[in-house]
């Protein structure tokens, strides 16, 4: 029954996420909502706190690839992430600005076996897309390979999109959700480190081995976040 039930919440969720977006969409137009070009790489990793602490050694990497190119030296970089971990972001000293979101409210609850559907969830997807969709990005990499963040960042404006699937997940909502960004990794292991080491290596054509997350936190940081 816990497998039906997941199946159920899961279309469910997305179904919602579709609909409510479509609107959105439609609301950001009538008002004349302007879209910013900006200077910036939008680097996405909406997850628990373990899953950003694995990722952080490829943070490191990504950021030393985006600022040894010459095309990309006066870019920033923007990080987005759960909203609790926006002061462990700051600590690692790796991006120009942090923006956040309540995963929680903005997917509608915690996990696929739960919805939390009210006004107040309602409503702040819709501001935050709203917020969101106003910036138009150079480049976006998303580090996560949960469907229901692909279904956020399919609102958001960007030159290119870079995202991570599984491919043992589903295969016919990984055709679907393909065509929300520009390039669309497969990713054939099911261990954190060895899909983010898989992803960068794929991405920036590297050969970096897969090694436990280290990273020194710089505390006394004066850089702004918002």
């Amino acid at each position: 029954m816990t497998k039906i039930r997941k199946k159920f919440y899961s279309f469910f969720k997305y179904f919602m996420y579709i609909f409510l977006d479509f609107f959105t969409n439609i609301f950001f137009h009538i008002k004349n909502y302007k879209i910013k070009k900006s200077n910036e790489i939008l680097i996405t990793r909406i997850d628990n706190l373990g899953d950003f602490v694995v990722s952080l050694n490829i943070l490191k990497k990504i950021r030393e690839k985006i600022k040894k190119n010459p095309t990309f030296q006066n870019v920033k970089i923007t990080f987005l992430c759960n909203d609790f971990l926006v002061e462990l972001a700051k600590k690692t000293n790796l991006f120009d600005e942090i923006i956040s979101v309540d995963a929680k409210k903005i997917f509608f609850g915690d996990n696929l076996l739960e919805i939390s559907l009210n006004f107040e969830n309602l409503a702040y997807r819709c501001k935050k897309l709203l917020k969101l969709k106003q910036k138009k990005y150079i480049k976006i990499i998303h580090l996560n390979n949960k469907y229901m963040t692909s279904f956020l960042l399919k609102n958001l404006y960007a030159d290119k999109k870079i995202g991570m699937f599984d491919k043992i997940g589903k295969k016919n909502l990984n055709k679907f959700i393909n065509k929300f960004y520009d390039k669309y990794i497969e990713i054939p292991d099911k261990n954190e480190l060895k899909k983010l080491t898989y992803f960068f290596n794929k991405m920036f054509d590297g050969n970096i081995v897969t090694a436990p997350p280290s990273i020194n936190f710089n505390i006394n940081s004066k850089k702004h976040f918002i």
